[in-house]
Formats: C-alpha cells, structure tokens, sequence
C-alpha cells in the first residue's frame, strides 16, 4: 500500500472542473487534475480509481471504486463501502483561503430503494510521502436523493470550504478526497450505494494567481446572439455558462485557443462564462440576446 500511494503522490505533485465567483472578472486556480476522468482517453474501464492519472485510493481490492463510462463520457463511481477516493491538492495555506467546490453526481443503484444518502468532500493533510497517514481537517456534507435519481441524469452539486488564517498544518500536504456515508459503520446494515461523479472541480480564490494568464482573452460579441466566441492568447481547455443562479446551462471542452459557443436556444438574459486555460479559470459576465 505504501508504495502504491507513494507512486501516486509523485504523479499528483508532478501535475501540481464548479461553484462560480460572480463578479466581471474573478481569477482562481483549479486544483483537481482530470476532473472529468477523461484520461487516459482510451475507452477502457477500470477498476480502482488510481488506475487513472491523478486519482488515487487507499483501496486495496478492486470492487471498491473505478472509471465507468455512461454516453461514452468518462466518470468515477464508488460505492459505499469502499475508501474514498483523493488527490493531492497543494499545501495548507497560513492565510484565509476559499476553496469552491462543484461536481455532477448521480446514483446508479442502492438497496434501500427511498434511501438519501450523505457524502462528504474531506480535507485532510499529511507529512512526508506516504498519503495514508492523513490527519482531517474537515469536511463539507452533501446529500443525494437515490429514491427520484435516474442514473443517466447527472445533478450538479456546489459548496465552498474555507481554511482560516493561522491553521496549525499550514505548509503541509493538502488533500482534497471523496467519502460516501456508510451506513454499516452505524449500525444500521449495508445500503450497497453506488454513485458514479463526473467533472469534480475544486478552485482557489484567486489570491496571488496571475491575472496575466488571461492578459489577452477576448469574449464577443456583447451582446451575443447566435454565437459566443472565446479567444485567449492561451490554450482554452474549457468554457462553461451558468444562469445567474449558478445552474450550468451549456459546457464545452475546448482544448484550443478559440472556442466559439453556439447560443441559439439559450433564452435572452444575463449569464456568467467561466474559462478553464491551464489550470486556472477566470469568469465573465456576458448577456444574450
């Protein structure tokens, strides 16, 4: 087990998708690699998350969590008895720091058929190099509707953590990880609850992240109509529009320095576009026509 996480503690150190700040220009950096699972883009299967670059597992059997693919898009599932799946997401800050989260969940089977269950993103920290040996920091609780889910369907869930000036593991290693509600731990019997997580996003506010990334990108026209582009004078990785509630209402992966967004059948209003280019994002008012 230790050389297995040992392994994916360089991988993820050597790499060192959401909740939208709105405001007309809002920098932050996103801390999780291969959110959407998409890697490597070989249409394979597999069992144990760390089998994919930048996830890893304490996981020691292979039943316990994985990539999947639901309409030929890559996604992890884990269930309830299994460990919890993780990266490692930088250091602890000393000063107060917002982390926003957001990610795409479903259920695709439980035992108890009207169950809801409770999941956690957890921040833990640890020394040194072997990354079973983590300390909680603590976690953010959210909960999922088994009972009205169709496991095709996708909800897009948000939260915000936030780590305080003067935390005492500030400098050490920070790991954001994804735990699902056990509840055989409680003595209530096994659930046998699958879900399956696509597009996991954790962004820095923008403290100290260099606005000159995005020195040259350029959103026209304004207003729009029919089409949207993006330019950067980097590579866009991608471009998401919300609703003014936070809904997400149209995303795409770019992977090119111009991306042009169709918008025909979006109504007229007021929406917010966040850019994804190499690891950090930034968003945009914008409003259709």
């Amino acid at each position: 087990m230790y050389n297995l996480n040992l392994k994916c503690m360089k991988k993820l150190l050597f790499s060192l998708t959401c909740v939208v700040a709105f405001s007309y220009f809002s920098v932050g950096q996103e801390l999780i690699q291969n959110g959407n699972f998409s890697l490597p883009d070989n249409g394979t299967k597999y069992l144990k998350i760390d089998s994919i670059p930048n996830w890893c597992t304490d996981a020691t059997t292979a039943d316990e969590n994985g990539r999947e693919f639901v309409e030929n898009n890559g996604v992890a599932w884990i269930w309830d008895e299994s460990k919890s799946i993780y990266q490692v997401i930088g250091t602890v800050p000393s000063t107060e720091t917002s982390y926003a989260i957001g990610f795409d969940i479903t259920c695709t089977y439980t035992w108890w058929a009207d169950y809801i269950t409770d999941y956690y993103i957890i921040f833990s920290t640890f020394t040194g190099t072997d990354t079973t040996n983590r300390a909680v920091l603590d976690s953010v609780k959210f909960t999922y509707n088994c009972a009205s889910a169709n496991w095709s369907v996708f909800a897009h869930q948000t939260g915000t953590y936030v780590i305080q000036t003067g935390n005492a593991h500030a400098g050490e290693n920070l790991v954001a990880e994804i735990k699902i509600f056990n509840s055989a731990d409680f003595g209530y019997g096994s659930s046998y609850t699958y879900l399956q997580l696509d597009n996991v996003s954790i962004i820095k506010s923008g403290t100290g992240v260099a606005e000159n990334q995005f020195s040259d990108l350029k959103v026209f026209p304004v207003p729009a109509k029919n089409v949207m582009t993006v330019s950067n004078n980097q590579l866009i990785e991608k471009v998401t529009l919300f609703d003014i509630t936070g809904k997400e209402i149209k995303k795409e992966w770019v992977n090119k320095s111009e991306a042009n967004l169709n918008i025909e059948t979006i109504p007229s209003g007021v929406y917010f576009l966040n850019i994804l280019s190499n690891g950090q994002s930034v968003t945009r008012k914008v409003v259709v026509e």
